[in-house]
């Protein structure tokens, strides 16, 4: 597994949508945002939370299981950011949703069993 999520850079949003300790080895399923609007799944609309301030669409097709550790490491080392306020259940459900319609088959069946 590699250090950062796949595809991670310093202008990519990601949103962790499992926890850690759903999955018997701490991993996450997590998917990035993007303010181009290629995947029209889900669509989220400026200041429908605080993080969100430009429309995004999430990205399905880059959905990915990594190390929880990863991800607490990107935060500790100030390379990802942690918004509380995404953390919220209908923000998560949305995108869930949007999961079970779009995202690679791998990690639709991850999410199924660690919800």
């Amino acid at each position: 597994m590699g250090k950062y999520p796949p595809g991670s850079g310093k202008n990519r949003r990601i949103i962790v949508i499992t926890h850690p300790e759903k999955d018997s080895k701490g991993r996450i399923a997590g998917v990035f945002l993007t303010s181009i609007l290629a995947d029209m799944t889900v669509i989220l609309e400026v200041g429908c939370h605080p993080a969100i301030t430009s429309e995004s669409s999430v990205v399905f097709e880059e959905a990915f299981i990594a190390d929880s550790e990863i991800i607490y490491k990107g935060i500790e080392n100030g390379l990802l950011r942690l918004h509380e306020e995404l953390l919220k259940i209908e923000f998560l459900e949305q995108i869930l949703e949007g999961v079970f319609e779009s995202a690679p088959r791998k990690i639709e069946r991850f999410c199924t069993e660690n919800s």
